[in-house]
């Protein structure tokens, strides 16, 4: 093994790459504790999904953020679970806010970033499972500084859902 080589210029020892002494890593990305919710119901198409209808934290106020403090993430990722079997949409809304974090357009100024559905395969058995990415394949979704994330369910009941989301730089 070499000796270790003192750097004068950053006044410290530089070292070989060893399981002792592993080349420095990034943190690993931030995660939002997983979070129970039961999905609104009824709804048919996510073109209906709509600003008010309650977030993946329960929320219903329109003007209440899901995420805030998003803008230095180059991607979202949420992991949906759900104990039952159906058609499930979902859509994203998001904004950007001011240096005080208020939103540029102080009432409103959601835009609808993404939408979809998921489907279970035939013949799927709950519990269901289903990821939304936001941003890693189309990078005008990434980078707002505040999000609301609404999945709603095709049919009627109340299902026990979970979300988990993670933030990827």
């Amino acid at each position: 093994m070499l000796k270790p080589v003192y750097d004068s210029n950053a006044g410290s020892y530089v070292l070989d790459v060893s399981p002792g002494t592993p080349l420095p890593t990034h943190a690993p990305p931030v995660t939002l504790l997983h979070t129970y919710f039961i999905p609104n119901t009824g709804i048919t198409d996510p073109n209906n999904i709509l600003v008010t209808h309650a977030d993946i934290l329960q929320s219903s106020a329109a003007e209440q953020p899901t995420l805030a403090g998003t803008g230095k993430y180059r991607a979202l990722v949420v992991f949906v679970a759900v104990d039952a079997v159906d058609n499930y949409h979902y859509r994203i809304f998001a904004r950007a806010t001011n240096s005080n974090g208020d939103p540029l357009i102080p009432t409103g100024g959601w835009a609808s970033v993404k939408q979809g559905s998921y489907t279970p395969p035939t013949g799927a058995t709950a519990p269901v499972h289903f990821r939304i990415d936001i941003g890693l394949t189309t990078p005008s979704e990434a980078y707002y500084d505040q999000y609301r994330i609404i999945v709603v369910r095709h049919g009627s009941g109340s299902p026990n859902a979970y979300a988990k989301v993670i933030g990827v730089r």
